[in-house]
């Protein structure tokens, strides 16, 4: 289970769906102690062999590595079935051409077919297989093996989506530059820059409401909370628009966490608590290398920081958390205990207040806390 669990953090600190996919095939063969691994995927009749343990040697057929399902019978059963298929010998069992080229030319023995399934939908198939020597996969075997592929199966298809919404998010960071390269040098350039970065956190929160509705809600009401946090404050209108901005997309990061986390009704085992903890930091990663005028990716990675240094990712304390994110830190904790959670009803906005104004000083900025109990106690703010 120790191993299990280490083979699952490998899979889920992988964001590229290549490297996915060789994590994934080390981790079954590291598993199941056997000398090979492979990891198919399927597009419509055809499947692709994405990833090898070992890697596959520069003169392996090509047609061997992209061929049609109909040629591989026992990874087409698995598929069909949505179940485990055991092949306990290669050498006396009925194969077809294909097959036995691939066995041929890999020395397998044994092997055992995994179907990755995801959402109901089999979208490839994870093959541990032993080489010259039979092995008799155990139930403990085939269980961990369908374990891993669940998992699997839910980081390939998540890192298929963020590799698009990065690219998305891309094309739209290049269309910005030309925008302000051809009007930079007039006063109109500005105006039509910060219009286009609207769009894009307006794009990116779209992007969030269609995988994720409750974050995109939350996103919103932290983002008009915030703002009406630092006018108590008495910011510079400069910086609260920066600050709101940051909001809106404060939680993108949560674009790579799999929705079955998300919003999972019971609470969350320490491995998936770990998992959330990665948002603030793939936030940053997609938002660094957009040029905004305020320092977006920072409030966004820093969110989560603590003044007393128990926060996360990087424990920051006090004044090396920059002020921004210490409102929205605040914020984003009243909005949350305050409105329904898929894992409980509301709390209440009472609760919320209660909190944060307990915690003033040791996890909250004292001067945020005070703003925000003005702004509830005293100007009757209310979160729509």
């Amino acid at each position: 289970m120790e191993l299990l669990l280490e083979v699952s953090k490998e899979m889920s600190a992988e964001k590229g769906t290549s490297s996915l996919a060789q994590t994934i095939v080390n981790g079954i063969a590291k598993l199941t102690k056997l000398k090979t691994a492979a990891i198919y995927s399927i597009h419509g009749d055809f499947l692709y062999l994405e990833a090898t343990h070992p890697p596959l040697p520069p003169d392996f057929p090509e047609h061997l590595r992209r061929a049609p399902l109909n040629e591989h019978p026992h990874i087409k059963k698995a598929i069909v079935s949505k179940k485990p298929v055991i092949l306990p010998d290669t050498k006396k069992a009925a194969l077809s051409h294909a097959e036995r080229e691939v066995c041929q030319q890999r020395g397998l023995r044994s092997i055992l077919y995994n179907p990755l399934i995801y959402k109901g939908k089999t979208i490839g198939v994870l093959i541990p297989a032993s080489v010259e020597k039979i092995h008799k996969f155990s139930e403990d075997e085939v269980s961990i093996c369908q374990t891993l592929a669940s998992h699997a199966a839910l980081s390939i298809s998540e890192a298929k989506l963020f590799e698009n919404q990065q690219h998305y998010l891309t094309q739209i960071q290049e269309k910005n530059k030309s925008l302000e390269q051809a009007e930079k040098n007039t006063a109109e350039s500005l105006k039509a820059f910060r219009r286009a970065l609207l769009g894009i956190v307006h794009s990116m929160g779209t992007l969030m409401s269609k995988r994720d509705n409750y974050t995109a809600g939350h996103q919103q009401r932290v983002s008009e909370l915030s703002g009406e946090i630092a006018r108590v404050l008495d910011l510079e209108d400069d910086r609260i628009e920066g600050l709101k901005l940051a909001a809106k997309i404060h939680d993108i990061g949560k674009l790579s966490i799999p929705t079955e986390i998300l919003t999972k009704p019971q609470k969350l085992t320490d491995l998936e608590f770990k998992i959330i903890e990665t948002h603030p930091n793939t936030g940053y990663e997609i938002l660094n290398n957009i040029e905004f005028p305020w320092p977006i990716a920072e409030i966004v990675k820093q969110h989560h920081e603590k003044v007393d240094g128990s926060g996360y990712p990087d424990g920051l304390t006090g004044e090396d958390i920059l002020f921004e994110a210490r409102i929205l830190c605040v914020a984003d904790v009243v909005e949350a205990m305050a409105s329904h959670r898929p894992y409980r009803p509301a709390l209440g906005i009472d609760v919320a207040l209660d909190e944060i104004w307990e915690k003033r000083g040791s996890l909250f900025d004292p001067d945020v806390v005070n703003a925000c109990m003005k702004l509830f106690k005293e100007e009757g703010f209310q979160l729509e």
